[in-house]
């Protein structure tokens, strides 16, 4: 708007008024001045000379104060509205007052009632002009009404013969039908406006609407092609491994060498481990855009941190000819710093990888209340208008064959979801042949270091010995292998592939289990979570468990997270199932 913003629809409605006032007075000044010229011309010689051009140059004064105002209004201004109100009230009262005045001229009775004409007239123009805003319309005709009622009054009383008081009645009469007028005609016209307003915001309204359908539809097709592109990546990357798996133990099945065989078996092995990395990698990214990993934010040296991981990728920095380094600091920082160790092992690694000669340096400094930590590398750099998408998943610029050596392509993706949860910020820039410096934000703390008091407590190698553990999976083969290896740990083991098979199996024994293992998933579409909810109100009692699960969807998770059970996601290492098995029998001992 013209005169500044306006924040309520009252404000809005008057100054779109005030935009009509404005208007029709610039047609009605010339007027104006040309009515005071021809009545002072008529009444030259009937009046007295000072008075008659004294009221004339008076006449001269409202005009101009209105064409001032109205040259101010059509300009940009950042006055409010009622400014202009004011002003524009108190112009339409300095107009019925001289005119109005008009009255007091002494003029034969002929003459004075052509004077009520001309001032009659000038109403029905107010009026017509100026009805869009009522209090324009009152500012004038009640002050010109007064002037001419108490004229009457003052003939009366002066001549009483002459029936003046019939002409004040007239005119009573005559200014209270005109306000009446006025008002109905205002309130129309007010009305009209409303409506008007009410349809620009109908119209506003429907295309914010639109835009938010069409945003929606963007960012809905646009997520149905990531997922398919997504899918398409994932299926490729698990055929792989699969594939390889396939063709080794073919392999073995024929090879009569052992030492062919053992080689055979070493390289099935790393198909496994990089299956296993790839579903790793899958689920980190599943429970994090479910929101269900455990965030610890707490204070600690930022170099610790930097100082572990760069000397994780020291030897397979040199052996590339690389040099990796890192400045060290004395900065604390708040975070996570599990989450943020993985965050820097992501870049660093990514560095690593693409980086085939110079050198990788991590620095970190303060900037404000923040910071900053970067990690430079000398490698090939990335394209412009390939920045964002490096943080898709499955993307590998330089890797169009695949070649898993090369990493999974989900690192980044990971950083940028960490990123987001743990509310750090994350930049890249880099020249292509040159280099690449990722540099994250995150607050500086100011709290004291917490010392690590928790002991790394060194499980006994026969402390599962004699302990019975109930394993219940739908599959047969997962049970043979479970019970198979948890024999051999020293415990005694029961299998179930259901609920009921549970509960025959309980009932006819003399104990029952120490510890249970569940797969989250069943047949008869029962779940693990469901099973151990039945096992411990039957036998009223909270037994120790853990849940298995290659549960990838979103809320699935959380729902798994929030069960309170420990959770173990496929595919499971030995270690860290007798670690779980470890930590959570000590808990409850």
């Amino acid at each position: 708007m013209r005169n500044g913003s306006f924040s309520s629809k009252d404000n809005s409605l008057l100054k779109t008024q005030f935009d009509i006032l404005f208007t029709n007075s610039s047609w009605l000044i010339p007027g104006q001045l040309l009515l005071s010229s021809t009545i002072t011309f008529w009444l030259y010689g009937q009046v007295a000379s000072f008075a008659l051009f004294t009221w004339y140059g008076l006449t001269f004064i409202p005009p101009l104060y209105r064409a001032y105002l109205s040259k101010n209004y059509q300009q940009v201004s950042i006055r409010p509205i009622n400014y202009w109100k004011n002003r524009y009230l108190i112009g339409s009262f300095t107009y019925a007052l001289v005119w109005g005045s008009l009255v007091f001229f002494e003029l034969p009775l002929i003459n004075f009632y052509f004077i009520l004409f001309i001032l009659s007239g000038y109403i029905v123009v107010t009026v017509s002009a100026s009805s869009v805003y009522l209090p324009a319309v009152t500012y004038f005709v009640l002050p010109v009404g007064a002037l001419i009622s108490f004229r009457c009054l003052m003939l009366e009383l002066s001549s009483p013969e002459q029936g003046w008081s019939f002409t004040l009645l007239i005119v009573v009469f005559s200014i209270t039908v005109i306000l009446l007028s006025a008002r109905a005609l205002n309130r129309s016209i007010v009305a009209g406006l409303k409506v008007r307003f009410e349809n620009i915001e109908l119209i506003e309204s429907l295309k914010e609407q639109k835009a938010a359908v069409e945003a929606a539809k963007e960012t809905a097709e646009k997520a149905n092609q990531d997922k398919s592109r997504f899918l398409a990546a994932a299926s490729h990357d698990l055929r792989q491994p699969l594939h390889a798996m396939s063709l080794f133990l073919d392999a073995i099945r024929h090879c009569d060498e052992k030492e062919e065989r053992l080689a055979l078996y070493r390289k099935l092995d790393k198909s496994v481990e990089s299956l296993g990395e790839l579903f790793n990698a899958l689920l980190d990214i599943s429970k994090i855009d479910a929101q269900v990993i455990d965030i610890q934010p707490t204070t600690f040296y930022i170099t610790d941190t930097i100082k572990k991981v760069v000397n994780e990728f020291e030897l397979e920095a040199n052996k590339k000819n690389i040099v990796i380094s890192y400045r060290a600091s004395t900065l604390k920082v708040c975070s996570d710093p599990l989450w943020f160790e993985r965050i820097i092992r992501n870049l660093v690694s990514n560095a690593v990888r693409y980086t085939d000669s110079g050198k990788i340096l991590v620095t970190c400094k303060s900037r404000g209340d923040k910071c900053v930590v970067q990690i430079w590398d000398t490698g090939q750099g990335i394209a412009k208008d390939q920045q964002e998408t490096i943080f898709q998943e499955f993307t590998q610029l330089h890797n169009s064959q695949r070649d898993r050596s090369n990493g999974l392509g989900l690192g980044l993706a990971i950083v940028q979801r960490l990123c987001h949860l743990l509310d750090h910020q994350i930049e890249l820039k880099s020249v292509m042949n040159k280099g690449s410096v990722f540099s994250l934000t995150l607050p500086l703390s100011t709290e004291q270091v917490m010392k690590d008091t928790s002991s790394n407590m060194a499980y006994e190698v026969n402390s599962l010995k004699n302990k019975t553990v109930l394993v219940i999976d739908d599959e047969p083969d997962v049970r043979m292998a479970m019970k198979a290896m948890l024999a051999k740990w020293g415990c005694h083991v029961f299998v179930a592939d259901s609920l009921a098979a549970v509960f025959t199996m309980l009932d006819e024994q003399d104990t029952l289990p120490t510890l249970i293992i569940s797969d989250y998933r069943l047949d008869q579409e029962q779940t693990g979570l469901e099973t151990l909810i039945a096992i411990n109100q039957r036998y009223s009692i909270e037994f120790p468990a853990i849940l298995v699960t290659g549960e990838t969807e979103t809320n699935t998770i959380r729902k798994i997270n929030e069960s309170g059970y420990k959770v173990l996601h496929k595919p499971v290492k030995p270690a860290k199932l007798r670690l779980t098995m470890n930590s959570l029998l000590n808990q409850t001992s």
